[in-house]
């Protein structure tokens, strides 16, 4: 996974996870003791999260910008709660968003984590989930291996299929522009990329 803040970029890198800045390139590895498969980072207010896809757990560091800091505080948020999470995404209100991602036959929901560690399901059992967003309005963009899509979803609306046909939606990106936000979805199963344009 990848996130860029400023002139930060952080990536994760299975046991650790690295940040880089843009400018002059030097970067800085932070190994996560304990963790299995560090997968998708999100930086919200002064904290990094990382999510543990193979070990339901979720690891906080503080600073997020830990390039200059000889020893970044590690604390595991999340561990055993049923949530397998993949993507994450800093929320409008506050939480941490959570794509959650197992197997198969045992499908995952999107679910929220707050700052004291509460977990909420904020959707039925979809499938396996991978990459998360939410726009200005509170709609959730995320992509789902099981049925091979990207939608949307709204408390009211639900689950709405943006585009299918894929073998491996992963996590995606998301730039406003003039007419919206253009997305791009990496199918990793196919080795493509597509590129969709999303209206205001």
């Amino acid at each position: 996974g990848l996130w860029v803040k400023g002139n930060r970029l952080w990536v994760t890198d299975i046991d650790s996870v690295w940040v880089f800045d843009l400018k002059t390139q030097k970067g800085k590895k932070l190994p996560i003791s304990g963790i299995v498969f560090a997968n998708d980072p999100a930086v919200m207010g002064n904290a990094l999260y990382v999510s543990d896809s193979r070990a339901d757990s979720v690891y906080k560091v503080e600073p997020a910008d830990f390039l200059n800091v000889k020893t970044p505080k590690i604390t595991k948020v999340l561990s055993g709660k049923g949530v397998d999470p993949n993507g994450l995404w800093p929320a409008k209100d506050g939480s941490l968003l959570m794509a959650g991602f197992k197997s198969d036959k045992d499908p995952r929901a999107i679910f929220s984590l707050s700052m004291k560690g509460e977990v909420k399901k904020l959707t039925k059992d979809i499938g396996r989930l991978d990459g998360l967003y939410q726009t200005k309005d509170g709609t959730i963009l995320a992509t789902d291996w099981n049925s091979g899509s990207f939608f949307s979803w709204t408390e009211k609306d639900g689950m709405q299929t943006l585009a299918s046909g894929f073998k491996g939606p992963a996590d995606f990106c998301v730039a406003p522009n003039a007419k919206g936000l253009l997305v791009a979805v990496p199918d990793l199963v196919k080795s493509e990329l597509r590129i969709f344009q999303l209206g205001k």
